[in-house]
């Protein structure tokens, strides 16, 4: 079973229906909603979650949130990114 949810999951990500998002924001109450929002409203679905203040290389006074998503596709993918860079996060790809 674990082979099979591997390769299922491989499957997913290579379709880009699994995708993983680093999001750094300010770090001020309401931007971890706003950008769940997003995500939400995109329709896709967050199915894990990081939210780091005090670690890597993020300024002080930012945010780095870390999440994997669920959505439709890469055009979904791609909409949901240029959605939160529109809203002034930086926002990468995890591969």
């Amino acid at each position: 079973m674990n082979v099979v949810s591997r390769i299922i999951d491989r499957g997913l990500w290579a379709d880009g229906r699994l995708a993983s998002l680093a999001v750094v924001v300010r770090d001020r109450p309401g931007y971890l909603n706003e950008v769940t929002g997003v995500v939400a409203i995109a329709g896709a679905n967050v199915l894990h979650i990081e939210h780091t203040r005090a670690f890597g290389d993020i300024s002080v006074g930012k945010v780095g949130i870390e999440m994997r998503i669920e959505t439709r596709g890469r055009d979904h993918v791609a909409k949901i990114v240029h959605e939160l860079r529109e809203l002034g996060h930086t926002v990468d790809e995890l591969k």
